[in-house]
């Protein structure tokens, strides 16, 4: 598949997925927006949890197309039926002026730089918050990033609670499974973070 295919195919409405297999590190300095990361060393592992239905048209990329040509035939081994390259990778992406983006969770950043500047999200500086924990204030911390992120390091007394799972133990009992020492009444101050704030800032805290 060449660049030209593939731009009307991602501007579409059609079920795809389009699959960076180089490493993360090459993902995170450049990529076609939208496409997944997923290393060809962890195609096996993880790519029936990521697209579980065999039909779906898959497009792998990488640098120039030779890793993701390396990988095709193991994704049909699988018994995934439409499977295609990009010609040339991002090289020949590039090389028709069509633009990359850099980092990770681009469009989840980019949805949250919005809802902070329209949704006026309230901010809280570190110091203010470390001020509160220490007088011993009525909070809640919520750290709305992957377990992962979670696990290597977090504020001290804050609940692991990835974004997507939010709302539902908000609607449901207290603060659900995964934080019930810190259930919270209306008069508990909720404070949510991120790594980057942009997660966080996608989610405007409202009453339920």
């Amino acid at each position: 598949m060449t660049p030209r295919e593939l731009a009307p195919l991602m501007a579409g409405e059609a079920s795809h997925a389009v699959l960076d297999v180089r490493e993360r590190a090459a993902y995170e300095r450049g990529h076609i927006f939208r496409a997944t990361s997923l290393p060809r060393r962890l195609l096996e592992f993880r790519l029936r949890d990521l697209v579980s239905a065999q039909g779906t048209p898959l497009v792998l990329c990488d640098g120039d197309g030779t890793l993701a040509a390396l990988a095709s035939p193991m994704v049909r081994a699988m018994g995934y039926t439409d499977v295609r390259t990009l010609e040339g990778g991002l090289h020949d992406w590039c090389a028709e002026g069509r633009a990359t983006v850099t980092g990770i969770n681009v469009p989840s950043k980019a949805f949250g730089e919005w809802a902070l500047h329209h949704l006026g999200t309230p901010e809280i500086p570190p110091h203010e918050l470390k001020r509160r924990i220490d007088g011993g204030e009525d909070l809640v911390i919520v750290d709305s990033r992957t377990p992962e992120e979670y696990h290597r390091g977090c504020i001290p007394g804050s609940v692991g609670m990835p974004g997507g799972e939010l709302m539902a133990p908000l609607r449901g009992s207290g603060w659900g499974s995964r934080s019930r020492r810190a259930r919270a009444d209306s008069s508990t101050r909720p404070t949510m973070w991120c790594s980057s704030r942009m997660r966080r800032a996608a989610r405007p805290w409202r009453p339920i």
